[in-house]
């Protein structure tokens, strides 16, 4: 694991991989973790699914783990998996106070991870708040609590980009933070927004004509606020433009077709249900012949197909890396990596527009040409 030959990080020669999480759930609340606390049954089930998805990955490092009871039988359950040699990292302990201040946590990781000269991938397996300060430390953390099991991702000397805090190995029916399951916050969540947005949604409804609706990136914990949203405006038209089950990574993580399936069919249900021609798009983290099965009625379109809606050329794609030139308007979703626009540079009365779900669903109303905004439900604060 370690080069013979000592060696910094940012010199080793070698392509390889940092990752990075916490223990699985533990009965008791993050801020009052024990040093001898065990994992719960769904603690354990958390780590296999990090562990399978590990293997699947390729990855035969070290992990360096906390002393924590809970980080070892974390660290022991993923090494079960992929025959890895683990280490307990000695710099973890100071690391385990949790009166230290952020700065100085990630100023310790900083110093200690440097003094480790290595040149292969390793894991490293602490609690909630050393997982975020690697994060800040090592330059790949973003505005997002880390479930239990999460994976961030460190690519040294490759080009994939770091990943913070990723949870899509695991089902999100067991994604949590220890007794706080996501599921519950993301409930609380969508029924704030609901009530904040229907204003918006009322005053949509009212517009004459034709309602075209917009979303895409639709995480299954949003459904009900898309339904909400749905009976509220009832819109003529609406435009899906890919991940349809955004947590579940579908496309992209084995394992996770059944669950992709069930929560399709919910949301396919509720588009059906709206009476709305809907055009489709496949995202990265769909399975096309899925989609084609749940929602046999819809317009699936190929991706940067351009198509008439309403007297408006409008280009239909899932990723702003694939917008092109050519048409009036242009719809999808994904992200704002390699987004070259901005929404002050739509003019919708009679010039080019592009619509990014993840900066807003969008309400046009045709002929008039009028928009409503409506905030993207999943990474609004």
């Amino acid at each position: 694991m370690n080069c013979n030959n000592p060696c910094k990080v940012n010199e080793c020669s070698k392509e390889y991989k940092i990752y990075v999480t916490h223990h699985g759930q533990v009965d008791a609340p993050a801020k009052d973790i024990l040093p001898h606390a065990s994992i719960t049954d769904l603690g354990r089930a958390q780590a296999k699914c990090l562990g399978e998805y590990l293997k699947y990955a390729g990855f035969g490092g070290t992990i360096y783990s906390s002393p924590l009871k809970c980080a070892v039988e974390t660290a022991e359950i993923i090494s079960s998996y992929t025959g890895s040699q683990i280490e307990l990292w000695k710099p973890m302990g100071c690391m385990e106070n949790m009166y230290t201040s952020s700065v100085e946590l990630q100023e310790c990781i900083k110093l200690e991870f440097s003094k480790l000269s290595l040149c292969g991938d390793a894991l490293f397996v602490g609690f909630e708040k050393t997982h975020e300060a690697f994060g800040k430390a090592l330059g790949f953390w973003a505005a997002r609590r880390p479930c239990n099991c999460s994976l961030s991702t460190k690519d040294f000397g490759g080009k994939m980009r770091p990943v913070f805090g990723e949870p899509g190995h695991m089902p999100y029916k067991i994604q949590g933070y220890n007794m706080e399951m996501k599921s519950h916050a993301d409930l609380l969540r969508m029924e704030r927004y609901i009530a904040e947005d229907a204003p918006i949604w009322e005053a949509a409804s009212m517009e004459q004509g034709t309602r075209i609706l917009h979303i895409s990136d639709t995480a299954s914990y949003t459904y009900p606020y898309v339904q909400k949203m749905l009976d509220t405006i009832k819109p003529h038209i609406i435009i899906h433009t890919g991940d349809f089950a955004d947590e579940v990574k579908a496309g992209r993580i084995p394992g996770t077709r059944d669950e992709y399936h069930e929560d399709l069919k919910i949301i396919s249900g509720i588009l059906n249900a709206s009476g709305a021609k809907i055009y489709a798009v496949c995202g990265n983290n769909d399975i096309p012949e899925l989609i084609k099965k749940c929602l046999p009625d819809a317009d699936i379109t190929e991706s940067t197909k351009i198509v008439d809606i309403c007297g408006v050329d409008c280009l239909l794609t899932h990723s702003p890396e694939h917008v092109t030139s050519g048409a009036q308007w242009s719809f999808y979703g994904h992200g704002l990596s390699n987004e070259t626009w901005s929404p002050d540079k739509n003019h919708i009365e009679n010039g080019m527009c592009r619509f990014n779900s993840i900066w807003n669903f969008s309400v046009i109303a045709m002929p008039q040409r009028k928009l409503y905004s409506i905030k993207y439900p999943v990474t609004r604060n």
